[in-house]
This record gives C-alpha cells, structure tokens and sequence, in this order.
C-alpha cells in the first residue's frame, strides 16, 4: 500500500539495517537472490506527481537465478524486442535505436551504461541483455550478465 505523503523512501545495500530493502528488492525480482554479494539501491517515491520508482541491483548468479526470472518474467533480448510487431516502436524509442544502421544490443548497451549504477557491471561481448516485454520510456525493467552475476535495473513512472 502507497502512502502518496510525497517522501522518497530510500534504500542501500550500505544500509545498516538491511531486512527492509531486501524485502523491496525480492518483491521486484519475485525472488530472494543471493545476499552474498548483493548491492542495491532502491528509490521509491509517492505523491502529487505521482509514482517515480528506481530500482538498482547486482547479485551473485546462483544456479537458480536465471531460471527464476525466466519463470516470473517475460523476457525479450534486444534483438527479440526489436523485431517484435506490437513493441518494436517502444523498445526502439526506449534504447533510442531510431537508427536503422545501429544494432539492437549496442543500444541497449548504451542505455544500460547510462542508467546503470557504479557498483553494477558493464554489458561486454559475452553479457546476456533481456529486457522485460513491454518495457517502455515511462516503465521498463532490464536483466544483464552472465552465469556468475546478474543486474538489475527498473524504472517506473505513473
């Protein structure tokens, strides 16, 4: 339940009492990952101008991870999400891939490096990118990494 009382409530990793933002957290990601290794930051806002939601993450890859978020997600690779026939215009204007020459993955790669938080990893040549189906310019989720870590990023405006 939302308080709408126009308060940022913020939560970090570097927090003392952590219970509270891990519970955030696993609340996005429908799982409790790893917190071994877990950094987050968490911005949650509510009130006059509505919901501004900033969620920022970075867990170790447990042998379950990747398939927990294929189960509760639906998932699209930039180049799925590029070439799907009812999102393809969002997704684009999202990544601002308006250009016809540049592909997919570089601009997902230069929207995750800038929205992406210092504490989590570059996209490289073997990072797996997905972004939540019907992620768009006012609410959008993304995934990237690989068998040792996963990112996290979710923004929401409403």
């Amino acid at each position: 339940m939302r308080n709408y009382d126009g308060k940022e409530y913020r939560y970090k990793s570097s927090d003392f009492l952590k219970s509270k933002g891990v519970k955030i957290l696993s609340n996005y990601l429908k799982f409790q990952p790893c917190k071994k290794g877990l950094y987050y930051d968490i911005s949650l806002y509510e009130g006059g101008t509505g919901v501004h939601d900033k969620v920022s993450a970075r867990f170790v890859a447990e042998p379950s991870s990747w398939e927990n978020i294929r189960k509760y997600f639906v998932l699209q690779t930039p180049e799925q999400a590029a070439k799907h026939p009812e999102w393809a215009e969002d997704f684009d204007w999202l990544v601002d891939c308006e250009e016809q020459s540049e592909s997919p993955i570089s601009a997902a790669s230069t929207f995750i490096k800038s929205q992406k938080k210092d504490f989590q990893t570059v996209v490289d040549e073997g990072t797996a990118i997905y972004f939540i189906e019907w992620s768009d310019v006012n609410s959008w989720s993304v995934f990237w990494g690989n068998e040792e870590c996963i990112n996290f990023l979710s923004f929401d405006q409403g």
